[in-house]
């Protein structure tokens, strides 16, 4: 990436925009999964449960992680915005938003 980033800079090439695009894109990622962090880390240490019986944002009974990352949206919208875009994506699409993610980052933060 630096290298790419470099060389489209001094030789002024169209690799220029790929690059900001990649930027870009990895900075969406990062300030997504800051928000999806700070949330399990949160419910991690109230010790209350994760899901619910619903795992996406329109249902009622959706359970704790959704319930705060759907609170959050209302006032970012970066996360109102990737709700909006990510929700319900299915199977095989990246949207950090699933259990397994969720289990996942419990799993690094234990050890």
């Amino acid at each position: 990436m630096f290298a790419l980033k470099k060389h489209s800079v001094i030789l002024g090439l169209i690799d220029t925009q790929l690059a900001k695009q990649l930027h870009g894109q990895q900075n969406y990622w990062r300030e997504v999964l800051k928000r999806i962090v700070a949330t399990v880390k949160l419910l991690s240490s109230l010790g209350i449960a994760f899901r619910g019986h619903r795992e996406n944002v329109d249902s009622k009974r959706r359970g704790n992680f959704f319930s705060c990352i759907q609170y959050l949206s209302e006032f970012d919208s970066l996360l109102k915005n990737h709700l909006e875009r990510y929700d319900n994506a299915g199977s095989g699409n990246v949207s950090y938003l699933s259990h397994s993610v969720c289990d996942e980052f419990i799993a690094l933060m234990a050890n």
